[in-house]
């Protein structure tokens, strides 16, 4: 669903690129059919600028097309505003991964080895589950040291004002240990396994309008659904330079990937009637200094 502008737009530029497409099938058809007009350079070349004017046009036509909705700000109040983004396919999983939690019961253990195996460490935090740290190696020689850095947060009731007060709380935990360890890109995880659609995707909503600007770095959220079997992802990465975006694109890709496989391989386990291990034991949040000091300012 688009709004009234957006379609008048839409109408407007596909009308414009179908007269400009017709215009010009009939000068190369009338090129083609009279020799003594084709073998003239200068109406040649016109016509293959025009052509070259109209690929352009065309791209930007598609490009207009796509960020149109990409760029919606989905209000988490709204239910048709949510309902538009559960429609999105992009934010969705296989269908045979609906309710994973009831095979895969120990996704954070998972995430958690998914970490190691790449060499971060946990530094120990007190309001989220786990924090991975590496130290980004570097060809340019720098004054401080620089780290990799992975929020992960799991939340059996995961909703929007958390996933917001949670995105601020490491904000201020990349603030506070600028001086020590930055971190330029930093990793979200959140997982939930709430039988709730519509809380999920109010929550969705809050990571996927997150623009990921900070005054020292980055931040790029992501949110697993266990019960629904979706994937949410910030869609304007606009603001993020570039090459932090593709750094964000292939560890999406490398979270979605592993996701995929314990399902896929807990599936599998479940269909052939194996035991699975116990659930996930809910965790709770512990005060923080940091996010005290937030509030009181």
């Amino acid at each position: 669903m688009r709004r009234r502008g957006s379609i008048r737009e839409f109408v407007s530029h596909f009308i414009v690129l179908a007269i400009f497409a017709t215009f010009l099938y009939f000068i190369n058809d009338l090129l083609t059919s009279r020799p003594e007009l084709s073998d003239i350079n200068w109406l040649r070349n016109i016509f293959y600028l025009a052509l070259a004017v109209f690929a352009v046009m065309f791209l930007i036509f598609l490009r207009q097309v796509f960020s149109n909705y990409a760029l919606e700000r989905y209000d988490p109040g709204s239910p048709d505003s949510l309902r538009r983004l559960s429609r999105l396919r992009r934010f969705k999983l296989p269908r045979k991964y609906i309710h994973s939690q009831e095979n895969w019961q120990e996704p954070l253990e998972d995430i958690k080895q998914f970490y190691f195996d790449k060499d971060y460490q946990i530094v120990r935090s007190d309001y989220f589950d786990y924090v991975f740290e590496r130290e980004q190696n570097s060809l340019i020689p720098r004054r401080k040291r620089n780290f990799k850095r992975s929020f992960v947060f799991y939340h059996p009731m995961l909703n929007v004002l958390i996933v917001d007060q949670k995105l601020k709380q490491a904000e201020r935990w990349i603030d506070h240990y600028w001086d020590q360890a930055a971190s330029e890109r930093n990793f979200f995880i959140f997982i939930t396994d709430m039988e709730n659609f519509e809380e999920i995707s109010s929550a969705g909503a809050g990571v996927v309008n997150f623009l990921g600007t900070m005054k020292q770095g980055s931040l790029y959220p992501v949110l697993i659904d266990l019960d629904g079997a979706r994937y949410f992802f910030p869609l304007d990465v606009t603001m993020l330079k570039r090459r932090d975006r593709l750094a964000y694109y292939f560890q999406r890709l490398l979270i979605k990937r592993l996701v995929l496989k314990k399902a896929k391989k807990q599936l599998a386990m479940a269909s052939a009637g194996n035991d699975m291990p116990a659930h996930l034991e809910n965790f709770q949040e512990s005060p923080n200094e940091i996010e005290n000091d937030g509030e009181k300012s």
